[in-house]
């Protein structure tokens, strides 16, 4: 081979030797955001283990708090607006996570999850607190809720991460509740009060079984039959038809009541009013006088929030409250019938909270309601009203349905 041709291969190998190692360094760097996709991955889903071991009972199988179920005393967590995104600067089109937004999030949440919250049931999880979770265990619950980890490169889905964590969570709690070897022997439909089980051994009156996602109540056992009698549609779930096979599970885990949180790292109450502060402009109704909600309107909790005496006009079309930590700073709201009206409610307290109003039916979360969205601190929504008869209807946060009341009167 002449010399010629020995350079023309020792550049040709270079070549080769310089593409390949291009090539490894890209495979190389994808292979590192995959491993780090999955370590994410993985740590929310033993965030959504973490939660169904220790949450549920009060946050919900899905993490929706007071929105799965107005039982549950905490709050809402699997929202869209604890993964906050934002447009991406280089590419308008397109959409990433909101670094600012998602650090002040996360924050909260590790301070809440660390220290608990004073006056509620919340109680403090981290280790140097008296709780049993370590500051590693905390930041996979963050990472369940956000969809990103503390100290980890953000993803470009915030949400896609944080559904495998909840998927895990639903996934854990079905394996712990599962009754083994206990399935519906026939189909039930929504009003049968006897089901046929395949077995009945170690089932007790009064406890709790959950079938898909309907909840029901035993009130009595037949050991020969295989048949237990219930009470439908417990727990404010909906009775409905249950095929032949369908699996049996335990629970739900039913809520605490108390006691209430009195000592949370240092919390403090949040501060009253200076004496002498005037309260927000509102007409004066009546002396003591406050109406009666309408006929066949949901029973106002015995802890929920007084309706004030005085009751608040629209100016302008526009009605005005603040959601404080956890109160309205009005509730008690008049307007006349056929008149439209905007009901702006604005989150001045940490907690995230929103205004509803149960419709003529009565029912929460129904056809005829009117609500605004569940906002965070320091923002704003609101929703135009109407009602074309007199009544009066009650509204309520859903995020806190024990504590935040409020009625709006439509008269003529």
């Amino acid at each position: 081979m002449n010399t010629s041709k020995q350079v023309n291969v020792m550049i040709g190998l270079m070549f080769l030797v310089l593409i390949g190692t291009f090539l490894y360094f890209i495979w190389d760097n994808v292979r590192a955001d995959d491993a780090e996709q999955r370590q994410l991955v993985q740590n929310a889903e033993r965030g959504g283990k973490l939660f169904s071991l220790n949450c549920r009972s009060c946050h919900g199988l899905n993490g929706l708090g007071s929105l799965e179920n107005t039982l549950l005393p905490g709050l809402p967590l699997n929202l869209e607006a604890n993964r906050p995104m934002m447009a991406d600067p280089d590419d308008p089109g397109k959409t990433g996570p909101d670094p600012g937004k998602l650090m002040e999030i996360q924050s909260r949440f590790r301070d809440t999850i660390r220290c608990g919250r004073l006056g509620t049931l919340m109680p403090a999880w981290a280790e140097d607190q008296g709780g049993p979770m370590n500051d590693f265990q905390i930041d996979q619950l963050i990472a369940l809720i956000t969809g990103s980890m503390p100290g980890l490169d953000l993803p470009d889905n915030l949400s896609a991460i944080s559904e495998k964590g909840w998927e895990a969570a639903v996934e854990e709690a079905d394996h712990a509740d599962l009754l083994r070897g206990k399935k519906l022997a026939a189909a039930v439909g929504a009003a049968d009060t006897i089901f046929v089980l395949t077995d009945v051994g170690e089932l007790t009156a009064a406890s709790l079984l959950r079938i898909d996602d309907e909840v029901v109540r035993i009130v009595d056992i037949s050991m020969d039959n295989d048949e237990i009698t219930v009470e439908r549609a417990d727990f404010q779930t909906q009775a409905a038809e249950h095929e032949e096979g369908a699996q049996v599970f335990t629970g739900p885990i039913e809520p605490p009541t108390g006691p209430f949180i009195e000592v949370a790292c240092g919390q403090t109450q949040r501060a009253p009013a200076p004496s002498g502060t005037p309260p927000p402009a509102a007409t004066p109704a009546a002396p003591g006088v406050v109406p009666t909600p309408s006929a066949g309107q949901p029973e106002r909790p015995a802890t929920a929030q007084d309706v004030q005496a005085e009751f608040l006009e629209p100016s302008d079309g526009v009605t005005e409250t603040d959601s404080l930590d956890n109160s309205f700073s009005l509730n008690n709201f008049q307007v006349k019938v056929g008149q439209e009206v905007t009901i702006r409610l604005s989150n001045t307290g940490l907690n995230p909270h929103n205004l509803r109003i149960a419709g003529l039916d009565g029912e929460w979360s129904s056809d005829d309601d009117f609500t605004t969205a569940i906002i965070q601190n320091g923002e704003t929504d609101e929703f135009t009203f109407s009602l074309d008869q007199p009544a009066t209807l009650v509204f309520r946060c859903d995020v806190h349905p024990l504590e935040m009341w409020g009625q709006i009167s439509v008269t003529e």
